[in-house]
């Protein structure tokens, strides 16, 4: 969900079977084409009134062919950008006597951008697709109208329109059950045409996973997540390796003998797509998790309200220090979660 100045109210997501999304007086029910469908809407700021709705996707029935916008942006001009996943063939022009059609591998996922104009109607749709699974989780506008996506991928994926056959190959794990590779790419695509700019690599060997993008006051495009391992936030020559505590090898209830915890992330970008700073946020104790789960810019841009989960504690070290800047321990022995909320200036540095 997003608000622009006027206080108009922007919703994208998914909606299964039969769904109204007027907020007041006389029902608007869509239908999706196949088992779930991509939508959008605006609604004035009494959300008494419904301005637009805009509805995205194709037939595709299986569990897995997940139809869905993960983030929506919006710019001053009232663009509406969309980022997710799709499945198959799918439409992206919401008019109904026009189609756009983006494709991916039947029985995975691709990853989709979009560019809406103000009254909700298709300017540009870009995917990005792979072997396995691909998709976009977070979607951010530059102050220059660049815009940035963070998505996911497995194995191999294709996520360079400059260069279509470029492959792109996630850094695996190696155990005793079967490899698992998934890692993070941000893009960049140009507002007018949505021509991609780059595209970069966030490797690590376990999983990563973004939970949302933003800019900073100084130009920096900021992401949030959780990780787990050795993770390379760099995806230019030189590395930014950070690493998340152990986990249990017995194994227990929680980390199931994962060799690594999960940390909480923040990292921020300059334009070239080079990294900026980066630092974790971890669990006390090695065999606990902690997730960042979301986290909002503040209005002047000059620090994050951060927010997610934790078992057993938390542990925030000092950037460029040793010792903690704060630690929190509570132990349980049920593995029941806590929440927590955490405030960081753009430097990401601590402030409360």
């Amino acid at each position: 969900m997003k608000i622009d100045a006027a206080g108009s109210v922007y919703l994208a997501g998914s909606f299964e079977r039969r769904a109204n999304f007027s907020l007041s007086g006389t029902a608007q029910i869509k239908n999706p084409d196949g088992r779930q469908d991509i939508f959008a809407v605006k609604y004035n700021a009494n959300l008494d009134r419904t301005i637009w709705f805009s509805k995205m996707g194709g037939d595709a029935f299986k569990t897995e062919e997940i139809e869905l916008a993960q983030d929506l942006a919006v710019d001053p001009a009232g663009n509406v950008y969309l980022a997710g996943t799709f499945s198959s063939r799918a439409d992206f022009d919401p008019s109904p006597t026009r189609s756009f059609i983006l494709t991916a591998k039947a029985r995975e996922t691709g990853a989709f951008t979009t560019k809406l104009s103000p009254t909700g109607q298709l300017v540009w749709a870009k995917s990005q697709v792979g072997e396995k699974f691909v998709g976009n989780s977070a979607i951010a506008v530059a102050p220059d109208g660049s815009v940035y996506t963070v998505g996911y991928f497995e194995e191999d994926a294709f996520l360079d329109a400059n260069q279509p056959s470029r492959a792109f190959t996630a850094q695996p794990e190696t155990s005793d059950r079967a490899p698992r590779e998934t890692d993070l790419f941000i893009t960049k695509w140009g507002n007018a045409t949505g021509a991609a700019q780059w595209v970069k690599q966030i490797r690590g060997p376990l999983y990563e996973m973004v939970s949302g993008a933003a800019f900073t006051s100084n130009n920096r495009l900021a992401i949030w997540g959780s990780a787990s391992g050795n993770v390379d936030f760099n995806p230019n020559r030189t590395r930014r390796l950070l690493t998340t505590p152990r986990g249990d090898f017995e194994g227990d209830n929680n980390v199931n003998g994962r060799s690594f915890a999960y940390s909480g992330f923040l990292a921020t970008y300059r334009p070239d797509g080079s990294v900026d700073l980066a630092r974790l946020v971890n669990p006390k104790g090695t065999d606990k998790d902690l997730f960042i789960e979301a986290a909002a810019l503040r209005p002047d841009g000059r620090s994050f309200l951060v927010g997610g989960r934790f078992q057993g504690g938390i542990s925030i070290r000092r950037l460029n220090s040793t010792g903690p800047a704060f630690e929190r321990d509570i132990p349980k022995t049920d593995y029941l979660d806590d929440g927590f909320v955490l405030i960081f200036d753009q430097t990401l540095n601590l402030l409360s």
